[in-house]
């Protein structure tokens, strides 16, 4: 019997807070519905997050391969640099600043 009352009592709390869950989507500002204008009307092929449009997932992958590609090319001439003997590099202590 005291777990039915349990059980009663938890099902009642969710249901007021699902209730105040539903009437806060609906009350919400400048929305004219469930679905969000920016969703509604966008183009699906959309990368750009400023128009709202879902992001194409392949497109953001083919950008991060081409990124990677130019941080290797760049890494590669980072290194030829550094083995041609061009880059001098001169050690000296630090300055105390113990006063």
């Amino acid at each position: 019997m005291r777990s039915l009352r349990y059980l009663n009592t938890i099902l009642t709390i969710l249901a007021v807070l699902l209730g105040l869950e539903i009437w806060t989507t609906w009350m919400r500002p400048g929305d004219s519905g469930l679905a969000s204008p920016a969703v509604a009307g966008a183009d699906t092929r959309s990368t750009d997050r400023s128009t709202g449009g879902i992001p194409d997932a392949g497109a953001q992958r083919k950008e991060m391969i081409d990124l990677l590609k130019q941080l290797n090319v760049q890494q590669a001439d980072v290194v030829k640099v550094l083995k041609s003997g061009e880059v001098r590099v001169k050690l000296e202590d630090a300055p105390n600043d113990n006063k």
